[in-house]
């Protein structure tokens, strides 16, 4: 018997905030025109997002990508945010697609297949790459950083070079790409890199 999640969301309002917004659509238009140059699509790939926060991002991505994921799995270590990114994906959850775990990735061991993508929106976050030094060989990965200070943010990259070079002894990259925020009281870059792990 499937089991419908049927409850209230109570989500970060910062979850929707333009930033987070434009971060998560840039990556969705960027990964379809990227894996229409890279990727096989005949492959059938199995999707890993690696800090899943609330679901925004994968909802994003899920929605609007014509790569075909046979499986769907979202990790982040607060079970209340996981919770809640299953409810946000139910549409791929009712179809027995999305998988949650809160388990560290950290120390994650992931399915030795390379037909797999990892996304990490939030390396800013991670203080080690031990999570990417896990992810098996030519597997695909997509990730972004910021420069953006935050009391949260422990792994900052200061620039689009920075952020190659802090990965490019793990992953073959093929494409780089950095998105410019300008506020009122702040400016900011996101940065996003995709790629082989080697």
């Amino acid at each position: 018997m499937k089991v419908y999640f049927c409850m209230q969301l109570t989500i970060p309002s910062d979850a929707f905030s333009d930033g987070q917004v434009r971060s998560k659509m840039w990556l969705t238009h960027s990964f379809n025109s990227w894996a229409a140059k890279h990727l096989n699509p005949e492959v059938r790939l199995t999707l890993n997002w690696y800090g899943s926060w609330v679901g925004i991002g994968p909802l994003l991505l899920l929605s609007s990508t014509t790569v075909h994921f046979n499986q769907i799995n979202v990790f982040d270590q607060d079970p209340t945010s996981l919770k809640t990114s299953l409810m946000v994906l139910n549409h791929w959850f009712i179809q027995n697609r999305v998988h949650g775990d809160s388990k560290d990735v950290n120390t994650h061991i992931p399915a030795q297949d390379p037909h797999q993508l990892f996304i990490n929106t939030a390396c800013e976050h991670f203080t080690s790459d031990n999570w990417l030094k896990l992810i098996p060989k030519d597997s695909y990965v997509l990730l972004q950083s910021t420069n953006m200070t935050h009391d949260e943010h422990l792994n900052c990259s200061q620039s689009l070079e920075d952020f190659r070079k802090r990965y490019h002894a793990l992953v073959d990259i093929f494409e780089l790409s950095q998105l410019d925020f300008h506020y009122t009281n702040k400016e900011f870059s996101r940065f996003m890199l995709f790629g082989q792990k080697k």
